[in-house]
């Protein structure tokens, strides 16, 4: 926060040349956060545990919720990990988000009225190949994406 006592503020400003070159820089670096490669057992971690999480279904109420709860505690300990080993976690943007949300989103709901309204526990077998490809086919896109601009 700039004070005003009267001391010469223009000696520490930057120019609009030098302050452009700064934003210019931020810019470079941000872009190039965007193409970090995921560590190859990133993707296939998330797919499994989130189709575990689909098959958990299958299973009584109670062991269920114990099951369920361990995949979402699973997911946490991965993402986790990941920051550990890349050492930062970028800030993801929504429209980055919705690709991947909304199809898992239509997945899981679809199996849920498959099993509670018509009785069709198979339902959650198909979330969990599909849920699990479509983490695995985001993965993919991701890992080209960054081989293409690498």
């Amino acid at each position: 926060m700039e004070t005003h006592d009267g001391s010469d503020a223009s000696a520490t400003r930057p120019t609009p040349e030098e302050a452009s070159a700064a934003l210019r820089e931020v810019e470079q670096v941000r872009s190039s956060l965007d193409v970090v490669p995921v560590p190859g057992w990133y993707m296939p971690l998330l797919a499994l545990l989130a189709a575990g999480s689909a098959l958990a279904q299958l299973l009584p109420t109670a062991v269920t919720v114990v099951v369920v709860l361990i995949m979402v505690a699973g997911i946490g300990a991965t993402v986790r990990l990941y920051v550990q080993k890349v050492g930062f976690l970028r800030q993801v943007k929504g429209r980055e988000v919705w690709p991947a949300v909304v199809p898992l989103v239509v997945i899981y709901l679809a199996a849920a009225v498959l099993d509670l309204a018509y009785g069709q526990e198979w339902g959650w077998i198909v979330a969990a190949v599909l849920g699990g490809g479509t983490i695995l086919g985001i993965g993919y896109y991701h890992q080209r994406r960054v081989r293409r601009q690498a």
